[in-house]
Parts: C-alpha cells; structure tokens; sequence
C-alpha cells in the first residue's frame, strides 16, 4: 500500500528556485531573491530548454514576477501554499 504525504509551502518558505535539464541532468538554480531571469538554455549541455519569444517563454516570465511579487507583498490577507505530493 502507497502511502501518501501531503507537503505545505508558502512562496516565503521556497528556499530554491531549480530547473533541470532533461537531457544531462545538470541544474540551475536560483535562491528566490537572486532569481531574475528565466535560463532558456543548459550551461552543460547545447540543450535549448524554452524557446525565445514564444508564449512559453512569456508564461515562465510571468510566473517568475508573480513569484516574486507575491513572495515581498505585505498586504494579502491570506496565505498562499502550494500543494506537494509525496509518496513514501
């Protein structure tokens, strides 16, 4: 039997920012604060990850000012988590 576990953040609590590379596994990654781009290419490998000027592009680029805007603001009366799932 598969046992589930259920893993809590808030954007403040997100230590890293990674990205992976499908074909070498090489990683990049970014403390929260210092994340101000989105790698489009591995540092590895020629490996194109996102490519430019596509909506992809515009959507992680999105993500990344909503994260971080998000991750400063002082106002929400909320907390924002995300959902992980884990199996043990």
């Amino acid at each position: 039997m598969t046992e589930e576990k259920r893993i809590f953040a808030t954007l403040k609590e997100i230590k890293r920012v990674v990205f992976e590379c499908d074909s070498c596994h090489s990683v990049m990654a970014f403390e929260p604060e210092h994340w101000n781009r989105i790698p489009l290419q591995c540092q590895n490998c020629p490996a194109m990850w996102i490519a430019p000027t596509t909506d992809e592009e515009k959507a992680m680029e999105q993500i990344r000012q909503g994260f971080l805007t998000l991750r400063k603001s002082t106002s929400m009366k909320c907390q924002f988590k995300l959902e992980f799932l884990s199996s043990l």
